[in-house]
């Protein structure tokens, strides 16, 4: 039994969260950890007046005094996770089990059920048009289990030429919560007795009063912080089910890996500087394992810790500091046997 740190970022408005590839009509159901990383470190700048350096300094060198999840939605007492990849280890007809493979999110309690056991269909349900699933008894504790507890819309805008002011229609896309629903993330708080470990609640209290993700000048993106304690109950082993982006840190961890026995996909990470003294800069492009990936460690490191944060600009004369972008992996026990 393991105790994390549970956030839930309660929304006060709805998100834009962008995706590489995809236009601004486009938005994504969940906050990558290296964006959460880098609106911490812009919080840390605005809360303590310092560069981010000393905020920066240990998971650098390797010795993080947290790690976290990316954010993902949650319904009422329900937290969702992306589906792990590979086979799903449920029992029941053809057609739910080909219905199970296609889901985009299950409950964390049922990911917890499933890394012990093979569940039953009985003991299932899905919800919201086949793109949820959950224990049976979760869903039996929702009012309305037909409505979407969350859906994206497209918004349209117009824009204005500056020198005709001739007009031009376009959309954004607009996640927006239902009422006691929203996005949060899990903390593994390594070492409570460091000052960014201290200042965490702090940071993410601004975080939501400054906005998270897009189109923030345009009212998106701002939330309550709600912080609590959760207990996860899941197996101690060699196969780990990845819930936040994750970069290995040298040739030897990632040989670690036995990619052979894991599911997993790869995604290509860019964005832009947002900072004091430098912005409007485009970062290097970043390989990462994504969320839902499944892996096989064939050899576990001793102190848990996995990935790197990957510096993406150097410091030169454009940006007076260097620039990163979280590789660290927030890990928790999948199943022992095959994936």
């Amino acid at each position: 039994m393991e105790r994390l740190l549970l956030i839930k970022l309660k929304p006060k408005a709805p998100f834009h969260l962008g995706e590489r590839g995809v236009g601004i009509e486009e938005t994504s159901e969940i906050v990558h950890s290296d964006t959460l990383f880098g609106a911490l470190c812009w919080c840390w700048t605005l809360l303590t007046g310092e560069e981010p350096g000393g905020f920066l300094r240990p998971f650098c060198e390797g010795r993080p005094p947290f790690v976290f999840s990316s954010a993902f939605p949650f319904w009422g007492e329900m937290l969702f996770v992306p589906r792990p990849l590979g086979p799903s280890p449920v029992e029941g007809d053809e057609e739910f089990k080909q219905d199970v493979q296609r889901v985009a999110f299950l409950s964390l309690r049922a990911v917890e059920e499933m890394s012990r056991r093979t569940i039953p269909q009985q003991e299932l349900k899905l919800l919201a048009g086949k793109r949820l699933l959950v224990l049976l008894r979760e869903a039996q504790q929702l009012d309305n289990t037909d409505r979407a507890p969350w859906t994206v819309i497209q918004v349209p805008r117009v824009a204005l030429d500056r020198v005709t002011s001739a007009s031009e229609i376009f959309h954004a896309g607009r996640l927006v919560f239902a009422e006691n629903s929203g996005l949060y993330l899990l903390v593994r708080i390594l070492d409570p007795g460091s000052l960014a470990s201290q200042k965490l609640k702090a940071l993410f209290r601004l975080m939501g009063d400054e906005g998270l993700g897009g189109e923030r000048s345009c009212g998106y993106g701002f939330f309550e912080p709600e912080f609590h304690e959760l207990e996860l109950n899941v197996p101690v082993t060699s196969q780990q089910l990845v819930l936040s982006l994750y970069n290995p840190k040298d040739p030897e961890e990632l040989e670690g890996l036995d990619l052979a026995r894991s599911a997993y996909r790869l995604v290509r990470r860019r964005g832009w500087v947002f900072s004091v003294r430098a912005r409007n800069l485009q970062t290097q492009s970043v390989n990462f394992f994504v969320e839902g990936s499944v892996l096989r460690l064939s050899k576990p490191k001793d102190s848990g810790i996995y990935g790197r944060l990957v510096r993406v600009l150097p410091a030169g004369e454009d940006v007076p500091h260097p620039v990163y972008r979280n590789g660290l992996g927030f890990f928790i026990g999948w199943r022992s046997g095959e994936a």
